[in-house]
């Protein structure tokens, strides 16, 4: 299995995205349709599955024990995957303010059928082994086409 461990902020919405003025409707910004579509790529080239390891993960279902979303951005997020047809298989551990590499880490030692993984994020607290897998992006621009295509050679190398 290839695996995308994801983070929202700074790569499916950036500082551009969140410029947008569409009126009352704030939300929809929080989760751009044209980082989403970089992602869709990703996952249309590589087969990957997506792993979410943001903070928008504390509220999956997974997560909450609620099988109804009940935040509201986080139902962004949900709607403007599924309608691409991408959804989220699962979510890291919280390992209570320790370094994300550290929770993706654990993540992969749960799940040893993982041949190949890529993290997608702006922040850079990844372990040494990690920085191979590692596409950095940044909230200036998120997700590019760029970045997409390092995250597709590291998923299918």
């Amino acid at each position: 299995m290839k695996v995308i461990f994801l983070d929202v902020d700074g790569v499916l919405n950036s500082e551009h995205s969140h410029s947008i003025d569409k009126n009352d409707n704030w939300m929809e910004n929080e989760v751009s349709d044209t980082h989403i579509q970089w992602l869709k790529k990703i996952v249309d080239e590589t087969g990957a599955k997506l792993v979410l390891s943001s903070s928008w993960r504390h509220y999956h279902p997974i997560a909450t024990g609620n099988e109804t979303i009940t935040d509201p951005l986080f139902k962004v997020l949900d709607r403007k995957l599924r309608e691409v047809d991408l959804e989220i298989l699962d979510i890291t551990p919280d390992l209570m303010g320790k370094m994300r590499g550290l929770e993706v880490q654990e993540w992969l030692d749960t799940h040893t059928d993982v041949k190949k993984y890529v993290i997608l994020d702006d922040d850079v607290d990844f372990t040494a082994e990690q920085k191979s897998f590692f596409v950095n992006t940044t909230f200036k621009y998120g997700l590019t086409e760029i970045l997409a295509s390092k995250a597709i050679a590291i998923l299918n190398s």
